[in-house]
């Protein structure tokens, strides 16, 4: 699957299942977070973290896991001109896709116990 087939799932998740929860109950939450319960059928106890992360831990992530998909930090972008660099056309924000995997989808080595 593409990044922009992630992103578009991510838009859709957000648009459709979460749109309500985010708008009135839950002002005060991030988006992400609402995307964790959503993952977590509402198990605020799962953890999810990044490969790396799991890596760094000491974990494996179990043959054949499918990430779940985050919205990242948002980053900065300019789009300059092609003929002149030196002038910028437009800046903005951009949300890129972090994937996760929950505590449910790796293990611990025998190894490494």
């Amino acid at each position: 699957m593409t990044m922009q087939q992630h992103r578009t799932i991510l838009k859709e998740i957000c648009a459709t299942q979460l749109r309500h929860s985010i708008e009135t109950e839950f002002y005060n939450e991030s988006v992400n977070s609402k995307l964790q319960d959503y993952y977590s059928d509402g198990d605020e106890s799962v953890l999810f973290r990044t490969f790396e992360e799991w890596v760094n831990l000491g974990y494996r992530i179990k043959k054949g896991e499918k990430a779940f998909c985050f919205w990242g930090t948002p980053e900065d972008f300019e789009i300059r001109n092609e003929k002149d660099p030196s002038k910028i056309e437009s800046i903005g924000s951009f949300y890129p896709v972090v994937f996760k995997f929950s505590e449910i989808q790796v293990y611990k080595p025998e190894y490494l116990r």
